[in-house]
C-alpha cells in the first residue's frame, strides 16, 4: 500500500505512525486517549 514510486505514497507513514488506514486510527486512539473527566479539558 504505502510502496516508494507508486500511488498513493507517503513517506511520512512509517512503523511508528501505522501504514494502513486500520493502524493510523487505532494508533492514534491509543497516543490520544479519551478523558473521561470533565474538569480535564485535552
Amino acid at each position: 500500500m504505502n510502496i516508494p514510486g507508486q500511488i498513493p505514497f507517503n513517506p511520512d507513514l512509517n512503523r511508528h505512525t501505522g501504514v494502513t488506514t486500520n493502524e493510523i486510527v487505532w494508533k492514534f486512539f491509543a497516543e490520544h486517549p479519551k478523558s473521561d473527566e470533565p474538569w480535564d479539558n485535552r
